[in-house]
């Protein structure tokens, strides 16, 4: 049985945009859950709110769900010649690996493999634009594929189909990330578009084949978005615009912000400048994007130079023109924009070797209580799940929070099997 079906199994099994981190950190894989069987779910305390409380709907879901009821799907993306992606396969994302609700299937039209070896930035906005909207999503989206960047975007009418396009145009990497099946027929007026973005890109989707669009799938589909991409950009977005959803994503994710200013009487950008606001990175073309990452990764050069570790190269995959950035020949050749913290190509979440060394005493600054008690006793050897569960008084839950928590931190890391350290 390929591991494809467990994965599907998954899927259909807890419904899309399910929180799967909690339950491939304790069970190690798909496979893992589906053969861990029914006793070992509700003894887990992931299926409700204490090992007392169990969800048995979903229990219910898990057992009566059929592993083999994937074989026609199976089958369809066969016929279709639509790859399925899983978090096992070297083709998914790394990013997308890092949220707590990453899709457990991509249904994918392309090629995806390439994002892996790209940087990312999605641009997204209102499907209605302005005229100054529409030139700013055409010359950023311009810009970034010029540079080498891959332009992630969500399909749709509005910027979204310019970004798509002007990757397209530009010879560019693209990914559109649809919110119903492939080759369901949304958006006819789009079919030449994603035809072209799976020629010269990837369409993918989390949704199986067929599909139908569902106004509950589209703000599930832009933590895709956020989640691929290293930042979002985002050109045009009204108080309402579903636009910030994927800004909100962003933020919970982790991810960098950027945002074209507006007209500040226009309704148009009410949502944009709000966000600038906030916090948001302003900028006015793709070279504030780069010059974002080329400064940002300056610093942590240093920080690994002084931790007298090989320096990390990020923004130095981009193909800068050398009018945009100084060129000098002397630089270290630049490998791939990608976080320190990505995982390896066939983990779900990331190992490192064993004896890793606690670098601190105490635990970090700001973090919750129950995380320091995580903290307290990987700092006295313990190391397993179990263990912690057992030492702390807290529910599984709670420890598996806790240790997120630390690992956003990097105070702590997953070594595999159950097992976590200090680092």
């Amino acid at each position: 049985m390929k591991d494809a079906n467990y994965w599907l199994w998954l899927q259909k099994s807890l419904g899309y945009g399910a929180n799967l981190g909690y339950l491939i950190r304790y069970f190690g894989s798909a496979r893992g859950v589906y053969e861990a069987g029914e006793n070992a779910w509700r003894k887990s305390g992931l299926f409700g709110t204490s090992l007392f409380d169990v969800d048995s709907s979903r229990i219910n879901s898990l057992r009566s769900t059929s592993l083999y009821s994937c074989e026609k799907t199976v089958a369809l993306c066969e016929r279709e010649n639509i790859s399925i992606v899983t978090p096992q396969d070297e083709e998914y994302p790394k990013l997308l690996k890092r949220i707590e609700n990453f899709p457990a299937v991509l249904f994918v039209k392309g090629d995806l493999s390439f994002v892996n070896r790209s940087s990312c930035v999605a641009v997204v906005g209102t499907r209605k634009p302005s005229e100054y909207g529409r030139e700013a999503a055409r010359s950023v989206a311009n810009g970034l594929v010029k540079a080498g960047i891959c332009v992630i975007s969500g399909g749709a009418l509005g910027v979204d189909s310019i970004a798509h396009t002007a990757a397209v145009e530009g010879d560019g990497k693209t990914v559109m990330v649809l919110g119903c099946g492939i080759g369901y027929d949304y958006l006819k007026e789009n079919e030449a578009l994603r035809q072209a973005v799976s020629e010269s890109g990837a369409v993918i989707s989390e949704y199986v084949p067929g599909s139908s669009a569902s106004l509950k799938n589209f703000p599930m589909r832009n933590r895709i978005i956020s989640g691929i991409s290293r930042g979002v950009a985002v050109i045009e977005a009204g108080e309402k615009s579903g636009t910030l959803n994927t800004a909100r994503h962003a933020k919970k994710q982790n991810r960098d912000l950027f945002v074209v200013p507006g007209d500040i009487s226009s309704v148009s950008f009410t949502g944009s400048n709000k966000l600038i606001r906030e916090g948001a990175k302003a900028i006015f073309s793709a070279n504030d994007v780069l010059s974002y990452y080329a400064l940002a990764d300056k610093a942590v050069n240093e920080i690994e130079a002084k931790a007298g570790r090989e320096p990390f190269y990020g923004i130095h995959s981009f193909k800068s023109n050398p009018t945009d950035h100084n060129t000098d020949e002397n630089k270290p050749q630049r490998q791939s924009l990608q976080r320190v913290d990505t995982v390896k190509e066939n983990d779900v979440i990331p190992e490192i070797p064993e004896s890793p060394k606690c670098f601190s005493p105490t635990p970090p600054d700001g973090v919750s209580e129950n995380a320091k008690i995580m903290y307290n006793l990987l700092s006295d050897g313990r190391s397993e799940i179990d263990e912690l569960t057992r030492d702390s008084g807290l529910d599984v839950r709670d420890v598996l929070i806790a240790l997120t928590e630390l690992e956003m931190e990097k105070a702590a890391v997953s070594l595999g099997g159950n097992r976590y350290a200090l680092c």
